[in-house]
């Protein structure tokens, strides 16, 4: 619990408080649309410019992104309505509510630094925020039951998911609106079923195939974990028919449902809106199949979107591959054969880079998966009574979290629109071959922080970017080295049996 609402108080203090990515602006309209009509297609608005959005077959406007995240909204913004009538976004309480993107001129009042000029539907748009604070925090609350399962010692569980919840990707992608939490969240829940499932009825698959299915609702990419998880699940000779079977059962409801949902709007199960309009296509280049090499390095080592730049904690978990390979083969094959699908496939789309986001968005879903096998690792040093390598362990977090701390505090979606209205302006397209996302002198790494700020609690804060997160940084990090001299102490000599053998 205390682990929980740590995240939650955490996320909470770096929210954005808006909505920034225009993805998101499409999720949150559907979200829009269901509690207030109870209708799927959108009304849009003119900011758009009709990006994220198709025509139906009966002519309406329908969201091309996966709905699990708009339906998980609504119950949020059902009870950001009724604390809304309070008028609390005027109350003076709290800073000036954060404009969200797309709604008229509010990117303009936004880097300006004003505050919205209609409060209601800036007010209405912290639902979509707000879930990804929740979301995030129960992300770390089933990590930490996963690592739990795979080590003896309790303060290895704990630090590979501070590590995890702080030190990665996941913490300001917990800040946004981007539906990747979500999916990361419900991939986790299914893999911990998974774990589990030996010990547990079998109907537990169920539930495991539901959770799957919702990821993959939510972010159709999460359809690449399905063969990997299957494999779990069907290992070991006992009841594998009855286990298929269960799995089965919870994943075709949800793509049953998703099938409906998508035929209902463009006429066909597997149409998501992407392909109806050829001129869309063109225009907002959806993306298309393309050769590998350029987006392998863009994936892994590039300025704008590296994974092993942007997110460097996932490195400790290929050191620490072979130690989970000997402790766990099948799970280490299963991972590391999820981890080249997902990192090949999406190497072979044009839209690779995922766009105006943090890093490779397209690899968040993966990046618990790829920390995984520090747990093992991390659980024989304590064992070992390894000093040295426990501090070194200690040290790389901290530097990890200070990375974080930094994507936090800078706002990386006006910072994008900062540099193309830049390099427009001298007549430059800074898009032709993904120099906004390869090139060095435009990379978020260095400049980020001279952009505007990103939390909205921190907003008015009297400091600029550099000193908040120096002063963020220290107190995280005085924090983390009292807390794990105190977890190690406290668990010396203690001992959990580990949840998955072989």
């Amino acid at each position: 619990m205390a682990l929980f609402l740590g995240a939650l108080v955490l996320n909470l203090l770096i929210t954005y408080g808006g909505v920034r990515p225009v993805d998101s602006e499409v999720v949150f309209e559907l979200c829009e649309s269901l509690a207030t009509r109870g209708a799927l297609d959108v009304e849009g608005t003119p900011v758009w410019k009709g990006f994220g959005i198709a025509p139906g077959k009966d002519g309406r406007l329908y969201p091309i992104f996966g709905p699990g995240e708009s339906f998980a909204c609504v119950p949020m913004l059902v009870l950001l309505r009724g604390l809304n009538r309070t008028g609390w976004y005027e109350s003076g309480l709290l800073p000036p509510l954060h404009p969200s993107h797309y709604l008229p001129e509010a990117h303009e009042r936004f880097t300006a630094g004003l505050p919205p000029l209609d409060l209601v539907p800036h007010a209405e748009r912290l639902a979509l925020p707000l879930l990804n604070v929740l979301v995030g925090a129960l992300g770390v609350l089933v990590f930490w039951r996963i690592a739990s399962r795979l080590s003896r010692h309790p303060a290895a569980a704990l630090g590979v998911t501070v590590l995890y919840g702080l030190g990665t990707l996941a913490w300001p992608y917990a800040g946004d609106a981007f539906s990747e939490p979500l999916a990361t969240l419900l991939c986790l829940v299914a893999f911990e079923l998974l774990l589990r499932v030996d010990a547990s009825p079998p109907a537990t698959l169920l539930w495991a195939g539901l959770a799957l299915g919702g990821a993959i609702a939510t972010h159709v990419t999460a359809v690449l974990f399905v063969p990997f998880f299957a494999a779990l699940a069907l290992r070991g000779a006992e009841h594998r028919w009855r286990k298929g079977a269960f799995l089965l059962a919870g994943l075709g409801v949800m793509l049953l449902a998703l099938g409906s949902y998508n035929f209902v709007r463009f006429g066909s199960p597997w149409e998501t809106g992407r392909h109806v309009d050829p001129e869309l296509v063109l225009r907002y280049g959806y993306g298309q199949s393309v050769a590998p090499w350029e987006g392998l390095f863009g994936l892994t080592l590039s300025a704008g979107k590296g994974l092993f730049l942007y997110s460097p904690a996932v490195l400790l978990g290929l050191f620490a591959w072979p130690t989970f390979h000997r402790e766990h083969r099948f799970l280490s094959s299963m991972l590391a054969g999820a981890a080249l699908l997902r990192l090949v496939f999406i190497a072979t789309r044009s839209d690779w880079h995922g766009g105006f986001s943090l890093g490779p968005r397209m690899l968040v879903m993966l990046i618990p998966f790829l920390l995984i096998p520090v747990v093992p690792w991390l659980d024989h040093k304590l064992a070992e009574g390894s000093g040295r390598a426990l501090r070194l362990f200690a040290g790389f977090s901290v530097l990890c979290i200070a990375q974080q701390v930094a994507f936090c505090v800078g706002e990386v979606f006006s910072y994008y629109h900062l540099v193309r209205e830049f390099y427009a302006a001298q007549g430059i397209n800074i898009f032709e071959e993904n120099r906004i996302y390869l090139d060095w002198e435009v990379s978020p790494l260095q400049f980020l922080l001279e952009g505007n700020r990103g939390p909205w609690l921190l907003s008015t804060l009297p400091v600029d970017n550099y000193t908040l997160w120096g002063l963020m940084t220290a107190l995280l990090a005085a924090l983390y080295f009292i807390g794990a001299r105190r977890v190690v102490r406290l668990s010396h000599g203690a001992s959990v049996p580990p949840g998955v053998n072989g």
